[in-house]
């Protein structure tokens, strides 16, 4: 992970190890990592057992992820 990655990964982290909400979107342009940083997060919590339910804004984006699904199909 990158510097910018790491922070981003390390709050969530910190916001599961503390039980704190955290509904977490993560943006940027074409090639910046957001998949791997996604999947990054997602392979480590559910390697602590926790329920992760990653989503995306398209269903070309969610397939990206393991498990992943619309945001709109997610919370309709």
């Amino acid at each position: 992970l990158n510097q910018e990655q790491y922070g981003i990964y390390k709050e969530i982290m910190d916001a599961v190890t503390h039980k704190r909400p955290l509904c977490a979107f993560v943006d940027g342009k074409a090639g910046r990592g957001k998949t791997f940083l996604v999947n990054t997060i997602c392979n480590k919590l559910r390697s602590e057992g926790h329920i992760v339910l990653p989503t995306a804004t398209s269903a070309f984006a969610a397939q990206l992820y393991p498990g992943g699904k619309t945001t709109h199909s997610v919370f309709k």
